[in-house]
């Protein structure tokens, strides 16, 4: 290492290792200390690890009944570590992850953000309640690049009258710390499909379009200027049912949709999908084809939780288990972990994660304001 130019070293190698080492690399020197510290080498992992992450860079998430837990080394069944409980408060929403930040919601609908590196967590307030019938809910959590701040977004569905839906839309920023209303939701939207994805300084969801049934599209919603957007999906002989789900790694969003034929009570098929271009209807390129041979338990909610492209394997669920899914031979490999179990009657809000873990995650309690240092707290 000494005969290794200190450009070399600071700029070509460190950004390259996992943030787990890197806090254990503070120790080598003060140094190291100042430079893994700073904002400058911060941001330079941050870009390396999110635009090209490894798996040595991500940990599972799994919500249980009682609690959250993190896994790591999830590639294989004989590699797979628990690396132990993420947050003792009670069963929790895993509402998505950012920067290696964790966004829960516990009860009473008190979110929480956790540090998984750090063993810290923020306490956020309490979001504002609804005098009416809630038919469904959605979230969303991410970064606004523009702004430097996290935001999670709720979106409740809402009877107004008899049969007409309304959304309300709340954004809670941890600029503000305060929740405020976001009153643009497209009115050509009806339900949404899946929790929210963040990639380009926005947030994903699918959603079904009044204009446009039978093949539903992607909202968007701007984490700066909270505007909301609309992005088309692939075309499909027939339409998008309620097993829907995207994900995102490093640039590409993918897209898993379980298809509904006209005039059919029950799903016909799944497809998976990748964007390679941002925002270009063009680049969706379609990667495989499933029926119900294929999965074991073909009628029960399937998640896009991760995706090998060198090996073409999936991380989706089968019998509450994260199950690696091979495209080449359609065979099935669980994971060594607890079964996947929720108190929800909800299946969408038992979504397991993979959390992509970055130094950035640790600023949020570096910089905190007197006000919200007093809620920062270690994970018991």
């Amino acid at each position: 290492m000494e005969f290794l130019p200190k450009e070399i070293i600071h700029l070509e190698i460190l950004p390259w290792i996992p943030a787990k080492s890197l806090i254990r690399f503070k120790c080598v020197s003060k140094e190291w200390y100042r430079l893994i510290n700073g904002l400058t080498f911060i941001n330079l992992h941050r870009k390396r690890t999110l635009e090209s992450p490894t798996l040595d860079d991500m940990i599972l998430v799994v919500p249980h009944c009682l609690d959250v837990r993190v896994y790591a080394r999830f590639d294989s069944v004989p590699q797979t570590r628990n690396n132990g409980t993420l947050l003792n408060k009670g069963p929790a929403v895993v509402v998505g992850c950012c920067n290696g930040l964790i966004c829960l919601e516990l009860a009473h609908s008190r979110f929480v953000l956790v540090d998984p590196l750090s063993k810290k967590s923020t306490d956020y307030a309490l979001i504002p309640r609804l005098d009416t019938y809630i038919v469904s809910r959605e979230y969303g959590f991410g970064y606004d690049d523009v702004g430097h701040v996290y935001k999670i977004v709720n979106i409740r569905t809402c009877l107004q009258g008899l049969q007409e839906r309304v959304h309300v839309v709340n954004v809670f920023s941890t600029g503000t710390h305060n929740w405020e209303v976001v009153n643009d939701f497209p009115s050509w939207l009806t339900k949404l499909f899946c929790p929210g994805v963040s990639i380009n300084n926005k947030l994903h969801w699918i959603a079904n379009n009044n204009t446009d049934h039978e093949h539903g599209c992607i909202v968007t919603l701007d984490l700066h200027s909270q505007v909301f957007g609309e992005m088309s999906i692939p075309t499909i002989n027939g339409y998008p049912s309620g097993g829907c789900d995207l994900m995102v790694t490093g640039k590409f969003i993918y897209l898993y949709m379980q298809v509904r034929e006209q005039d059919m009570l029950v799903d016909s098929f799944a497809e998976l999908w990748v964007m390679k271009e941002y925002g270009v209807t063009k680049s969706w390129t379609k990667l495989h084809g499933f029926s119900h041979r294929d999965f074991p338990n073909w009628w029960s909610r399937k998640w896009l939780i991760a995706f090998k492209p060198k090996e073409q394997a999936m991380l989706t669920t089968c019998f509450h288990k994260p199950t690696w899914y091979n495209l080449h031979d359609n065979s099935t490999t669980k994971l060594d972990v607890l079964d996947i179990r929720y108190n929800h009657t909800d299946t969408r809000h038992a979504k397991p994660w993979v959390c992509v873990q970055t130094l950035a995650s640790t600023t949020l309690f570096q910089t905190s304001t007197p006000t919200s240092s007093r809620l920062h707290r270690s994970i018991t």
